[in-house]
């Protein structure tokens, strides 16, 4: 699990777990700071996915669930608006990654 501050469209951590770096790790991003300064294609996937899910929290007031695919790691994402504080607002964000997805994908194109 991860606690963000979003503000002007730039994320800034306030709190995450080693499962969060575990979880980044699996999508194939080395790190929070690769994460933020967006390194990779997985990296640039991610941010994008948090920054629309954090909208979407914003705008229906609940729980929202974002995806995206990183080589071939389905990622969940589970996003829920917190607090705001003046221009400042407050997440909290817990990736599931679910490896394996181009492999079943694969499979279930073979078989149809």
């Amino acid at each position: 699990m991860i606690l963000y501050e979003l503000h002007s469209g730039r994320i800034r951590y306030l709190k995450a777990t080693a499962a969060f770096d575990r979880a980044l790790r699996m999508i194939g991003i080395d790190s929070r700071t690769d994460l933020v300064q967006q390194m990779s294609p997985a990296a640039r996937d991610c941010l994008s996915a948090i920054r629309l899910g954090s909208m979407q929290a914003i705008r229906s007031g609940n729980k929202v669930m974002q995806q995206f695919l990183s080589q071939d790691t389905l990622c969940l994402l589970e996003i829920v608006y917190i607090s705001q504080y003046q221009k400042y607002r407050i997440f909290r964000c817990q990736p599931t990654p679910i490896p394996g997805m181009q492999r079943i994908d694969s499979f279930r194109r073979q078989n149809h």
